[in-house]
């Protein structure tokens, strides 16, 4: 391949990459105009929630694998803005578990407001984040509920184990990357599932985009990890070393 023809695929592949990353922003823009009613006390938090802007991984990581897989980036829209909604709500929740402070550079929800309405708006993110699911009109319903509700299990599960090492005096590699397989990446490895199943795609490109989705979300929680230590980027969004003073277990300290 010549260096004109790598150099046009590259500008291709991110002007695609913008383009997706676009309709995710118009999805969400569109679910905070569905969320500007009363009370305020509910749709206040849920919108200051929603508008937080992140790198958007989890949705785009849907798109590119319907696509991928033959299907449409718009058919796999509604699944992909679930993943995100649902993502947010465990944001809201781990704020106030964590009791962090800040969140992407501004005020956690619950300092925004207060935690009882962050609970609140937590709790309508992930009932929304089923009836996004819901509208995912080529897509069979069935196994993809099932397969979220796993999602939703096994994250659970990995959030458990997480608050429950910060007791422990040792941890092994092994324990860690069974719990960040399922924090961090039973959600990405859904994300990925999705798409392949608004697809329509044979059971091998499921199970292949699922694997993929959980060796992917181990990597991102490892590189997270790192982050957490030994970021300079004023944008990371979290006080650094954050997870070392609560003290979490990271990939570092197992070394």
């Amino acid at each position: 391949m010549s260096t004109n023809a790598s150099v046009t695929n590259s500008a291709d592949a991110t002007a695609r990459m913008h383009a997706l990353h676009a309709m995710v922003e118009d999805g969400l823009a569109s679910l905070l105009k569905e969320h500007a009613g009363e009370p305020t006390e509910l749709y206040g938090p849920v919108r200051y929630a929603l508008e937080q802007r992140g790198k958007r991984l989890r949705p785009l990581l849907a798109l590119l694998t319907c696509e991928a897989c033959g299907g449409k980036a718009e058919d796999a829209l509604p699944a992909a803005l679930a993943v995100e909604v649902f993502h947010t709500f465990t944001l809201v929740h781990d704020d106030i578990m964590d009791r962090a402070e800040t969140r992407r550079g501004r005020a956690a929800v619950h300092r925004q407001y207060d935690e009882n309405k962050a609970l609140l708006a937590g709790d309508y993110l992930m009932g929304l984040s089923y009836d996004l699911l819901a509208r995912a009109e080529r897509a069979e319903l069935r196994p993809m509920i099932r397969s979220f509700h796993r999602m939703v299990a096994r994250l659970c599960e990995g959030q458990a184990l997480d608050e429950a090492f910060e007791s422990r005096t040792e941890v092994t590699k092994p324990e860690y990357l069974d719990m960040i397989a399922g924090k961090t990446g039973a959600l990405i490895a859904f994300a990925m599932e999705a798409g392949a199943r608004t697809a329509a795609a044979p059971d091998a490109f499921i199970d292949s985009a699922t694997t993929a989705g959980a060796q992917l979300g181990r990597a991102f929680q490892i590189q997270d990890d790192y982050l957490d230590l030994m970021a300079t980027d004023p944008n990371w969004g979290k006080p650094i070393g954050g997870d070392l003073v609560q003290a979490k277990w990271a990939y570092l300290l197992l070394h």
